[in-house]
This record gives C-alpha cells, structure tokens and sequence, in this order.
C-alpha cells in the first residue's frame, strides 16, 4: 500500500495545475463502435477533436496493471500529460502486475472510498473488478476501460485499441508463410496474461486466423507480461518443442526470445510480436525479430480516456438525458509515428537507458 501512495501522491502533484493548451496528437481520426462496446466489431471511422480545457478540475483515479514495461510507463506518461494539459487532478495506482488482482480491487476500492469524480481502470483481470465497478456506477462515478477490456455491461467508456485485429494480423503473416514451404509450420504462442480481457481478445484474433492452413499451434502459454515469467515460459518451451518454427507473443515475449535463442545458439526459430514496443523495434533493426505490428499509438489511448471522461461529464450537465456522449466504445485507429516518439520521452523519463535506442521503424504487417 505504500507504493500505491506514493505513486499517487506524486502523480496527483504534477497533474493539478495545468494551463490550457491544444493537443499536439489532435484532430485524430478513430474507429467508434456502434452499438457501443458491440463483439462483432461493427464501427465507423470518425475525427476526434480533443478538448482545450476542462470546464472544471475533476478528480480522476486511474488504477493500471503495472509500470514493468515500455508500454504502461508510455500509457502512465501520456495520462499525466494530458491531465496537465486539461486541468484535472489525476491520481495513478498501479497493481504489480496481472498476477495481483486482490492489490488491484484493494487499489478501485481505495478509490471508491476517496470520492472520485471517476475512474479509469486498466484492468488486469477482464471480470474481476465488476462488483466494484457497479458500486461506483450506482454511486454516480463513471468507470472507463482503458486498453485491457472489462467484460461489464456497467463500465460508461471504453478506449482501447482493438487487439483481435493485433493478433489476426500476425496470424496473417504465419499463414502467408506456410503457403510458401512444403511442411507445416510450427508456433508456440505467448499471448500474455490469462483472464486479461486484451488477451482474450488477441487470442481469438490469432487462432481465427489460422484456421484451416497448415499451421500447428504446438505450445500455449499464458503469463505476466514481465520479462522474468515470459523468460521462464520461452525457456521451457524450448525444452520441449527446440526445434519450433516461431515464438509469437507479447513485446516482452519477443524481447526475452531473443535473448534465450542467443544463449542456446538457436538459429532456427524465428520471433514474432503481435504489438509493438522500443525492445521490438531494436530486434526488428537488428534482425533478431521477423516483424511485428505496429501498434496503434498507446500514448494517444491514454489521453482519450481523460478526454472520455470530462466529455462525459460535460454531456450530462448540458444534455442530462443524452448517452452517446458518456457512452463511448472506441478505438485508435493505425496511426503517424508520433506515438512511439512521445513513448521515447516517456521511458527516457523514467530512466530507461534501452529506450534511448533509434525510433521510428516498424514491419507492418498486412
């Protein structure tokens, strides 16, 4: 609990004050689902336009899965920033990891008790925080999903990218390149954390992808998205299935891959990432990772979600019997490097000296 404070604390002081400015990343053009939060992935493109200021300092907890990776430090960033630029007060908890749903619950109820306008959950569990997120719903605080996916009919937002068509995508790829040889091709598939909603999604996205082509999906292995279990996953793989065509999963996946191929002289299995990060970026420039997908600009997702989340409120103190404001599903849409440029400031911030490595490549996969 500790950690959680002092994050919060620190988080809370470099957001409250802030001065009106315009967003570097808007106009933005989005996929908007319709019917919001649909499973048939039905949605129309449309420009966002972000706000300049918010009409009132609102008080904004965000509870995410971790801060172990490129990713969530980018997503943490991108959160402060915004909040800065807007004017609200935002308060950032973080769980430890996927493994840690009881600190997470701990951390929303925490939340819950302190009165915040609203919450921003980036889950770690797709179901596990849904009692907790109809209590703050009855109590009239709105909750918005941020990047995993919640499996709740009560959350009032959802901005996210859509990571079924991430692991459709590279599910693609392995396909094209099973029709070119003469034998079936070998996967292990890494997908991430087991019960995450993201990775529910991307599983489903890669597996109807390669259905019926001759593709064995030899291994499954679900984990923390840390580099020491994805480490532990790949080197037991391994030692089961050594001569395994490619290893598909997470960034981190792909960055702890190379790293356990070149220790055990591997030259054979290739790697491949079914989203992007700096350590994917490294790989794919120095040819020790295939391709990945470029992934749909993360530090733009975060801002959203603040977005979301004052344009909420400003839709029912003006409109009080409208919903489309409050009642978004949407999705970035593939986007300009910008994104990983910002995620380059982010982790150099946090003093990650392997974030300081060239930006800007990235394999794009049909």
């Amino acid at each position: 609990m500790r950690k959680w404070l002092v994050l919060a604390t620190w988080c809370c002081l470099v957001a409250i004050h802030g001065t009106a400015r315009s967003a570097p990343w808007s106009p933005l053009e989005i996929d908007v689902w319709e019917p919001p939060f649909n499973t048939t992935h039905q949605r129309t493109q449309q420009q966002y336009t972000a706000l300049t200021k918010a009409a009132k300092a609102w008080r904004l907890c965000v509870a995410i899965p971790h801060l172990k990776d490129a990713y969530w430090l980018a997503v943490n960033f991108a959160l402060i920033n915004e909040a800065r630029r807007l004017g609200v007060a935002l308060d950032i908890v973080e769980a430890g990891g996927y493994e840690h749903l009881d600190v997470q619950r701990q951390q929303v109820s925490g939340c819950m008790q302190q009165g915040y306008d609203a919450l921003i959950i980036g889950a770690v569990s797709a179901t596990g925080l849904n009692d907790l997120i109809v209590k703050s719903v009855a109590a009239g605080h709105p909750v918005i999903d941020l990047i995993n996916g919640i499996d709740s009919p009560q959350i009032t937002a959802r901005v996210a990218a859509d990571f079924y068509d991430l692991g459709s995508a590279v599910g693609r790829y392995i396909r094209a390149q099973a029709a070119t040889g003469a034998k079936p091709v070998t996967v292990a598939w890494l997908p991430g954390p087991q019960g995450a909603g993201w990775v529910a999604a991307g599983d489903r996205g890669f597996r109807d992808s390669l259905k019926n082509v001759s593709v064995s999906i030899v291994d499954t292995r679900y984990g923390d998205t840390g580099f020491a279990a994805q480490g532990s996953l790949i080197k037991d793989i391994l030692a089961r299935h050594p001569d395994v065509d490619y290893i598909v999963g997470t960034a981190v996946t792909a960055e702890a891959a190379v790293q356990y191929l070149r220790k055990v002289k591997n030259k054979h299995t290739k790697v491949l990432a079914y989203y992007f990060g700096p350590a994917v970026n490294r790989g794919i420039r120095r040819g020790t990772i295939v391709a990945a997908l470029y992934l749909r600009r993360p530090p733009v997702v975060a801002p959203l979600a603040i977005a979301g989340v004052v344009l909420g409120f400003v839709g029912r103190s003006k409109e009080p019997a409208a919903v489309t404001t409050a009642n978004w599903a949407i999705v970035v849409g593939f986007l300009s490097l910008f994104g990983w440029v910002l995620l380059a400031v982010g982790a150099a911030l946090f003093a990650l000296p392997w974030a300081l490595g060239a930006w800007g490549f990235a394999a794009f996969l049909g």
